[in-house]
C-alpha cells in the first residue's frame, strides 16, 4: 500500500535549487527521513504538508 509517492518533485528559491527531481514511493509503516544539513528534508516535509508549493513535479492528490 503506498502512503506517499512523488514524481519529479522540485523546489526552487530563485536560482537555489532545495529539492531536485525527487521520485519516491513511501509504503505503509515506519519510515525515518535523515541526511545532512541542507539536504531538503525540512522542504519536502513542508511540501507534503501543503505549506510550500512545488516549483515542478508530481505530490500526492
Amino acid at each position: 500500500m503506498t502512503v506517499i509517492q512523488t514524481a519529479g518533485l522540485t523546489k526552487q528559491y530563485g536560482s537555489l535549487i532545495a529539492l531536485n527531481g525527487l521520485s519516491t514511493t513511501i509504503g505503509a509503516g515506519i519510515t525515518g527521513l535523515v541526511g545532512a544539513n541542507g539536504a531538503g528534508k525540512s522542504t519536502l516535509i513542508k511540501l507534503l504538508l501543503g505549506l510550500l508549493t512545488p516549483s515542478s513535479g508530481m505530490l500526492p492528490s
